[in-house]
């Protein structure tokens, strides 16, 4: 494997490496580990590796590829897998003292960025993704109307014309469309955490709010997180974020519901109100580590929203980001500085 891809951990983060055919590490006494692997095997995506960024509740610990595992309390922990546009697969993981749990980072085979999942090993795979079949399927159907016809007569070059202009690209794009639906089926169904018993707070993952979570006395607020950033790095904007840079990592944002602090991530969030208004408070959190010197400025958002019985609620809240940084050393994955962080939070009501 290329060195420049291998685990690397972020400073202090209790990180163990796992290579791949190797025993697992043994652990501190005491404590339990999580295991994640961004796969490499040949139903990822075909069009580029693409490092990832690995943390335990909302903390980064590792990026690269490969496989690493990171040494934490028994309990459960939200795990997450972030690359350059923000947080792709939430999951939450039950770790056991003295066990290694393995979970891998599964990227669909598929044209243009789709999002993978983190699923635990040994999982059902995703189906496989278009591979080659669109470049065979469509010069096949390219060729099947116009050997129907006479090649050199005028009707022949026409349905030519119509099949390179219209055939090839709309079964490229239909093919990529029904992938796309398989993949989002996919990351719903494997959203085990929506299937449990159902409860005041649920955090869902990729899933829906779950049958029955709404009832004549309840309804249901569904909140789902998202985040943009504007990274600017030694004066120069970066079009993708860094996994490399732990300041980044932008961090959940606190959550209030009628002045109780609720637990609250990327991805979807069920809570269980009581009819009628209620009022959020969401506050953005600078990256951790800020240090004193750096200019921090967050704008909290209240949101009042109308709970009704045996309906859902749905809100998405985004907290758009601005983080400027300086590198100790002109190198790309050189460490940073935060000198400054700025952050809004827009609620947006969802159908």
């Amino acid at each position: 494997m290329n060195p420049f891809e291998a685990p690397r951990p972020f400073p202090g983060a209790p990180v163990l490496p796992w290579p791949e055919r190797t025993p697992p590490p043994p652990l501190p006494p005491g404590t339990a580990g999580i295991a994640v692997r961004v796969r490499r095997a040949r139903f990822d995506s075909p069009n580029f590796r693409r490092s990832r960024a690995i943390g335990l509740d909302d903390r980064p610990l590792w990026h690269g590829l490969d496989r690493a595992v990171v040494v934490t309390a028994p309990g459960e922990h939200l795990v997450e897998v972030r690359d350059e546009t923000g947080a792709e697969s939430v999951r939450r993981v039950r770790a056991t003292a003295g066990e290694i749990t393995e979970w891998h980072m599964w990227s669909p085979a598929s044209y243009g960025r789709v999002p993978g999942m983190l699923v635990p090993a040994g999982s059902p795979r995703r189906r496989p993704g278009p591979g080659i079949w669109p470049i065979l399927l469509a010069p096949a159907l390219l060729a099947a109307g116009p050997l129907l016809l006479a090649p050199e007569s005028r009707a022949g070059r026409i349905a030519m014309l119509i099949y390179m202009l219209l055939v090839m690209p709309l079964t490229i794009l239909a093919y990529s469309r029904v992938k796309g639906v398989i993949d989002r089926r996919y990351r719903v169904a494997m959203s085990t955490e929506a299937r449990a018993e159902p409860s005041d707070v649920m955090f869902l993952a990729h899933g829906d709010v779950p049958p029955g979570l709404a009832g004549a006395a309840h309804g249901v607020l569904l909140l789902t997180g998202d985040t943009t950033l504007e990274y600017t790095r030694d004066g120069r904007e970066i079009a993708v974020r860094p996994v490399t840079d732990p300041h980044a990592w932008i961090r959940w944002p606190a959550l209030r519901i009628d002045g109780a602090d609720r637990p609250f991530a990327w991805h979807n969030w069920a809570y269980r109100l009581p009819p009628g208004p209620h009022e959020l408070l969401v506050t953005p959190r600078p990256p951790a580590g800020a240090g004193d010197q750096a200019r921090i400025t967050t704008t909290p958002v209240r949101v009042r929203v109308d709970i009704r019985p045996g309906e859902t609620t749905h809100l998405r809240l985004t907290v758009h980001a601005t983080v400027t940084v300086v590198s100790a050393a002109p190198s790309p994955g050189a460490a940073t500085s935060l000198t400054s962080f700025t952050a809004t939070v827009e609620p947006a009501p969802q159908r």
